[in-house]
């Protein structure tokens, strides 16, 4: 296996980029299945990896530290989102993890964890994590790097010299949109009767299983979110179904709003169909690349307001609100 080494630099010690859409064929036990999907790749250096002296899961939490401190919300965005790959996934894989030259180069996709050394399908039976899961921490990656500018999304392509090989089944599981997953929590909840209204109630472990894992530990979608629940139990306490469509909606769209909030004029204006956080938003809401890339325009324009307005601004033009 090998992939294109024209990396892009993030910070001093991890560089990284989205590829381009990669045909790829993964064997399993209940047959083959064939995957066009993009790639996450990134390369960790030895300031993190320690020349191979340190574990998998303390170096990723190194990098998002790193990532944290550094100057700039969209390299902070980052860091949140490979905050879950710790302890979550990488133990499939610390076997094989470093090159030659005591670096790292990770690679994910909706159907694949791995590095130049191989890889799985983490979504396998029995024993995998659930689809949606992994799918909101390969998302939530790829849109922060969309976040740091256009460079680092869909320039690259991968080549492999062997299919994949899984010791599970194939995931047979039905990809329900974000939205429709937390309008689902939210209806089961008793939140709109409470006198005192909480997002601790909406637990990291559902934002992980609804594929929002960017939301995690987001002080400013804490406030977001109790603010919108705030709003909606003084108005009633039989919320509609289009009040809790909209809710979940901005629930969903709130880390889209926050990476196009903390993107550059440049990369904003080279957003296209194509884009990543196109096609996240797009997976998210259940709706069409195209009417995903009118709702980043629209609430582009109220950018300067801060996430809050332009995750509502991204739903009204959705519909849902």
């Amino acid at each position: 296996m090998e992939n294109k080494e024209n990396l892009n630099d993030i910070i001093k010690g991890l560089t990284g980029y989205v590829s381009k859409p990669f045909k790829y064929t993964v064997s399993y036990f209940n047959g083959e299945q064939t995957y066009t999907e993009k790639f996450v790749v990134l390369t960790i250096g030895k300031e993190f990896t320690g020349n191979t002296s340190k574990g998998l899961d303390v170096i990723i939490d190194q990098v998002s530290t790193a990532l944290g401190a550094a100057v700039g919300t969209a390299t902070g965005g980052l860091g949140l989102a490979l905050g879950p790959l710790t302890n979550i996934a990488l133990h499939w894989i610390k076997d094989q993890i470093f090159n030659a030259d005591g670096t790292i180069t990770i690679m994910l996709a909706n159907h694949y964890i791995g590095t130049k050394n191989g890889g799985i399908d983490p979504t396998f039976w029995p024993g995998g994590l659930e689809t949606a899961h992994w799918e909101g921490i390969v998302n939530s990656i790829m849109v922060a790097l969309n976040a740091l500018g256009s460079k680092f999304d869909g320039k690259e392509e991968l080549t492999y010299s062997e299919n994949i090989t899984v010791q599970g089944n194939y995931s047979e599981e039905t990809n329900i949109p974000a939205v429709e997953r937390v309008k689902e929590y939210f209806s089961n909840q008793e939140i709109f009767t409470r006198e005192s209204i909480s997002v601790n109630n909406f637990s990291n472990q559902n934002f992980y299983k609804m594929g929002l894992p960017t939301l995690v530990n987001n002080k400013g979608f804490e406030t977001f979110l109790n603010e919108s629940l705030g709003q909606m139990s003084i108005s009633s306490s039989n919320v509609s179904t289009y009040g809790l469509s909209c809710l979940a909606c901005k629930s969903v769209a709130y880390a889209t709003a926050g990476v196009l909030v903390v993107m550059s004029a440049v990369a904003l204006a080279e957003i296209v169909v194509t884009s990543s956080i196109v096609g996240s938003l797009a997976s998210a809401l259940g709706i069409s690349p195209a009417l995903a890339l009118q709702c980043i325009r629209v609430a582009v324009n109220s950018i300067a307001f801060g996430a809050s307005v332009v995750a509502n601004e991204i739903c009204s033009a959705a519909g849902f609100c």
